[in-house]
């Protein structure tokens, strides 16, 4: 007999991954930022994609361009933004390093005083690279300060504190306190609603509020989130868009929550040919839709290649995110289930 309770834990736990590490970006407002407004563009196309290392030279490449110049501040920012990055790919330990040596910098100590909004991204970057390894105490800290430095500066209300708003949503969410995540979630999606040319930020915030009305069992408000989010992102992006693709699984587990298998393998099966076909697949993700299509099989009784992707996706995980020992731990325990169902101890 299906065990839904196991089945259960693996979506939700992908879900949380997926949601934190693909969506917590850093992208300082323009009129906010000390970065060329074409570059700080390129980096977000880069990532939006998942083109980590071709951002991570563009932003070498920017400073060098401030040797021997007085830009300590253009300087800040873009080592923020690799650290950001590194956060992204799963580098948590350079991230870590490069926030720490930053910590300690004299631009820290210029900087370190009260409403600057430098110090307000530091916080931010910190505070999302501490939501994405679990520290959830530091990361809440964190992202705390950085909405107690803009606040200050610019009002509660401003749409630069939007994904400010949107990361303590996903502290909520991580602690499972679905009430106040939506509350946070509301809230950037409000302000994001003041700003012009925010509909990427708009269906993210979307597929966010969507993801809590499915943790509430409230599947009519959640598919109508999710749906109005793809409406969006269709428009936005291109057929093979990686953030197409996220939205794409996202959708696949919500079907496969409510046991609509059909649906579910429809939008799976769109969301792995889009990490496919890209010669930079997302390891993520691609680990996310193998072990998701295991599940499927496994439901739909098809034990053998329930296992076949099940491992595809521990081989990735294994090579990639291996630091997570929480993440390996429930996909083993899914593959433990499939052989038990089997007869295969």
């Amino acid at each position: 007999m299906l065990r839904t309770s196991f089945i259960r834990y693996a979506i939700t736990s992908i879900f949380i991954l997926l949601f934190i590490l693909t969506r917590g970006t850093f992208s300082p407002a323009k009129a906010q930022s000390n970065i060329p407004a074409e570059l700080q563009h390129q980096l977000k196309s880069l990532k939006r994609e998942n083109y980590f290392d071709e951002a991570l030279r563009l932003i070498e490449t920017f400073l060098d361009t401030l040797q021997d110049q007085d830009n300590y501040r253009k300087e800040f920012e873009a080592t923020l933004m690799m650290a950001d990055i590194h956060r992204m790919k799963g580098q948590f330990q350079q991230s870590e390093y490069l926030l720490d040596s930053m910590r300690t910098s004299q631009t820290m100590r210029l900087i370190s005083q009260e409403y600057d909004p430098l110090l307000a991204q530091f916080h931010v970057v910190q505070g999302t690279l501490h939501l994405t390894r679990g520290e959830l105490k530091k990361g809440h800290s964190s992202i705390e300060k950085a909405v107690r430095i803009y606040s200050g500066r610019i009002g509660q209300e401003d749409t630069l504190l939007a994904p400010c708003y949107n990361k303590l949503g996903n502290y909520y969410f991580f602690t499972k306190n679905f009430d106040s995540a939506m509350y946070w979630y509301k809230r950037a999606l409000n302000i994001c609603d003041k700003k012009k040319d925010a509909l990427e930020d708009r269906s993210s915030y979307l597929q966010n509020i969507g993801i809590i009305h499915l943790e509430n069992f409230e599947y009519q408000q959640a598919e109508t989130y999710f749906l109005e989010s793809l409406r969006l992102k269709e428009i936005l992006f291109s057929s093979n868009s990686f953030s197409l693709g996220r939205l794409y699984l996202n959708l696949g587990k919500f079907y496969q929550d409510i046991s609509a298998l059909d649906k579910a393998l429809i939008y799976i099966t769109k969301a792995e040919k889009i990490y496919l076909l890209n010669k930079n697949p997302a390891s993520l993700e691609l680990a996310s839709i193998y072990w998701n299509k295991g599940l499927i099989y496994y439901l739909t009784g098809d034990s053998e290649s329930a296992i076949t992707f099940l491992f595809n996706a521990k081989q990735i995980i294994d090579s990639v995110f291996s630091e997570n020992q929480n993440l390996l731990a429930s996909l083993n325990s899914d593959i433990a289930n499939v052989y038990r169902y089997t007869g295969q101890y």
